[in-house]
């Protein structure tokens, strides 16, 4: 064939290429089933502005701009649609008797498989979710909380002592807060998930394992990034860097190896494998459910807010209390004049606290854990959300970073106010639109170690520290970027020990 030839076919599929796109922009446009969808042509005609954004870092921001604009609901791809009010929460994640009786699925394209196929309580189907959920649920009751809170003590010692030393050592007090807050919270999984702690509170630097983590929180938005083009998802995986890929399977072999290890121990001690090895036949768990369990767990529970983030709930708190002198003042009156000594300050204790309660509700609020839509399919047959009928196979979900700062589900909503969860003056906030943990039958079972922790950390900090913003960290939350869950920037501090 002369090389002519190969020219006219090359160009041929290029302007097969060309028309198809164009074709499909059209479509989606004018004539798709969500046409008359609120939001911007472009969003809706392409995957290409919100694979933009998310790339950036910055796609719940976005959105969050999107729904100033054009109000409760926005068409923010082809086939999804975003919303960011109370009541979206309760018709896509809930499960409200009598109302609904179809469930919006998790959108499984975005989640993607588990490294060993095996379900896991985050990406299992019904079915396997009410079992897995049921196992594991008993780690994170009242029960065990009580059970695990000497774990909590244990490492809240080893959190203020390294704080200590950091205020005596030559960095005089200041000192990353927000890398101190990982290695506590860190310590902590570690000890209680695969029995074998990091060290990090008494190192004061990161354990391998929990960066390789990091990386692999960014390595998962590339994924769904692929899995949003099923098409082409295998050609566009071929320029993910080998780097990424080897982060997945790293991360994976160390959590299986810590929770085969942890299987294996001849123990009784009241961890989270304990409740997850009662079990066994049809009801428990498989090794390879158990492994994702070790590995979902972690990410749960230390990282996650579907998937929470105890620490970065912590230092988004932080610097919002910081930044709003007389909450600071107040809460740390509070603490000091609740209690007659430091030992006094313990999970049940913690929980009368009006104030320190307002607190950690208005940081999930403000810095929420998870601020990326966690997906939904509509059901078959389609389903309504907010009073307006969604196609079946429509993806949906709430952008919480969204709907926690939106103008018309609060009160001056880019204000720090722990006060609107105490004060008659908001109550016309939509309180129920702030779900940092989900909503409904799928919410994170680790809520209640997760308030436990934040009460713990937060309380003794203050009652051992005065605490100021650095003047370089002053606009702090201009430079935190979502691939997710956030990627921090760190928070520095300058800590003065308290004079008794």
């Amino acid at each position: 064939m002369h090389w002519t030839q190969y020219a006219n076919l090359a160009a041929l599929g290029v302007g097969a290429v060309i028309i198809y796109t164009i074709a499909y922009c059209i479509y989606n446009v004018f004539f798709h089933p969500l046409r008359s969808y609120p939001g911007p042509k472009l969003w809706a005609s392409c995957f290409v502005p919100a694979a933009i954004q998310s790339l950036k870092g910055r796609l719940p921001y976005a959105i969050k701009e999107l729904h100033d604009q054009y109000g409760e609901v926005v068409r923010v791809l082809p086939n999804m649609l975003s919303y960011d009010s109370d009541q979206a929460w309760e018709d896509i994640y809930g499960h409200i008797k009598g109302r609904h009786t179809k469930t919006f699925e998790k959108d499984y394209s975005f989640y993607g498989p588990t490294p060993s196929g095996a379900p896991n309580i985050i990406m299992a189907g019904e079915a396997d979710h009410r079992r897995l959920r049921k196992l594991q649920s008993h780690a994170f009751s009242e029960k065990a909380l009580v059970e695990q809170e000497p774990f909590l003590i244990k490492y809240l010692n080893t959190f203020i002592k390294g704080l200590r030393d950091q205020v005596n050592g030559p960095a005089k007090g200041v000192v990353p807060i927000s890398m101190w807050y990982n290695f506590t919270t860190f310590d902590l999984i570690g000890d209680l998930a695969f029995a074998h702690p990091f060290g990090c509170t008494e190192s004061g630097k990161l354990h391998p394992w929990i960066a390789i983590t990091f990386e692999y929180i960014k390595m998962m938005e590339f994924m769904r990034l692929t899995r949003i083009f099923p098409t082409i998802e295998k050609l566009l995986a071929l320029f993910i860097p080998q780097s990424l890929k080897d982060v997945r399977k790293n991360h994976a072999k160390w959590s299986a190896d810590r929770a085969e290890a942890r299987v294996a121990m001849k123990t009784d001690r009241k961890d989270f494998m304990s409740y997850l090895l009662r079990e066994t036949g049809d009801k428990g768990m498989s090794k390879d459910e158990i492994n994702e369990g070790a590995l979902i767990l972690v990410l749960a529970v230390s990282l996650m807010n579907f998937l929470h983030q105890t620490a970065t709930v912590l230092t988004g708190m932080t610097y919002f209390m910081l930044k709003r002198p007389e909450t600071y003042d107040t809460l740390r009156n509070e603490i000091r004049t609740s209690f007659e000594s430091e030992e006094d300050m313990t999970v049940n204790s913690l929980g009368k606290l009006k104030y320190l309660n307002a607190c950690i509700e208005e940081g999930l609020r403000m810095f929420p854990p998870a601020p990326t839509a966690m997906p939904r399919v509509a059901p078959k047959g389609g389903d309504t959300v907010c009073g307006r009928y969604v196609p079946q196979g429509t993806v949906v979900g709430v952008t919480a970073w969204a709907a926690h700062r939106s103008s018309r589900m609060w009160k001056d909503p880019d204000s720090y106010l722990p006060e609107r969860w105490i004060d008659s003056e908001f109550d016309s906030d939509h309180k129920k639109a702030s779900q940092a943990f989900s909503y409904g039958p799928r919410n994170c079972l680790g809520k209640n170690l997760a308030w436990a922790e934040m009460r713990l950390i937060m309380a003794h900090l203050l009652w051992n520290f005065d605490l100021e913003l650095v003047k370089e960290d002053q606009d702090w939350m201009d430079h935190n970027k979502i691939f997710i869950l956030w990627e921090k920037a760190e928070l520095h501090v300058k800590l003065t020990a308290r004079v008794k």
